[in-house]
């Protein structure tokens, strides 16, 4: 980076020198140093294509022999960094591929296959398209890279994803968390009635503070059931978590499907 903003700044030094060495100048003069400028702005930008444009124009003949030469120093210097890459297209069968549309980031290339394609250094996507088939790949060029041979293969058979049941006709653990949450629903309803009849005989006994009942056997009663009713809510409660957790964490559906004769499946 440091490299290019000098090289940068030495070229806008070079055009400025340029400038005030051929004034008062033509109007010839003013448009090679325009595209010389443009060049330069480009060249900062890494808008190579861009800048060998502008620099073929300001080493056109028409230009001043100064500008020329330093139009084409620079030229020569853009073309080594400038990638290229090259298509050769085949059949599935491994015939070559002489006729096919070629288009640059949605851009038509008017090139022959096999033809070097040169462009800016960075990611490119290209799109081919030849006898019906479309083939699209991104390549990533690189400074420097030159000739970058790509072969492509039009209209090979793709793979095709095929949805496949794999869901199984019913879960057993599904089955078993709902009749184990019904058990446990059976025991809090259970341990609710036995809770509410321990209340009524409890109070129907008519123990005052001391514990003195006016019948005792309600006061038996009501201690008998509040027993079943503790045991019955405890193992209720149990039941419908144990249940809960089965419905919860047991496959509920399974989807899946087939690629080239690989089956892929997950269940939730």
């Amino acid at each position: 980076m440091a490299e290019a903003v000098r090289s940068s700044l030495t070229w806008r030094a070079a055009l400025a020198a340029l400038a005030c060495w051929l004034a008062p100048s033509t109007a010839r003069a003013d448009t090679c140093l325009d595209a010389g400028e443009r060049a330069r702005v480009a060249l900062a930008e890494r808008r190579l294509l861009a800048a060998r444009s502008e620099l073929r124009a300001c080493a056109a003949p028409e230009c001043d022999e100064a500008i020329r030469a330093l139009c084409d120093d620079r030229l020569r210097e853009v073309n080594e960094r400038l990638p290229s890459v090259v298509f050769h297209l085949k059949e599935p069968s491994g015939a070559d591929i002489s006729t096919a549309t070629l288009s640059v980031d949605g851009t038509p290339l008017d090139v022959a296959i096999g033809a070097e394609i040169v462009l800016d250094p960075g990611p490119h996507h290209f799109t081919i398209d030849a006898g019906g088939a479309r083939e699209e790949r991104t390549l990533v060029l690189l400074e420097r890279e030159k000739g970058r041979r790509e072969t492509v293969v039009i209209g090979a058979p793709r793979p095709v994803a095929r949805a496949v049941d794999t869901r199984p006709p019913s879960s057993a653990w599904r089955t078993a968390g709902f009749l184990v949450l019904g058990a446990g629903a059976v025991g809090l309803g259970i341990g609710t009635a036995f809770g509410i009849d321990a209340i009524v005989k409890e109070r129907s006994a008519g123990c005052d503070a001391s514990n003195v009942c006016d019948d005792p056997s309600y006061r038996r009663d009501a201690r008998a059931a509040a027993r079943v009713s503790t045991i019955a809510l405890a193992a209720g409660a149990g039941l419908a978590i144990a249940g809960g957790l089965l419905v919860f964490l047991s496959p509920r559906f399974a989807v899946g499907a087939t690629v080239s004769g690989a089956t892929f499946a997950g269940r939730w």
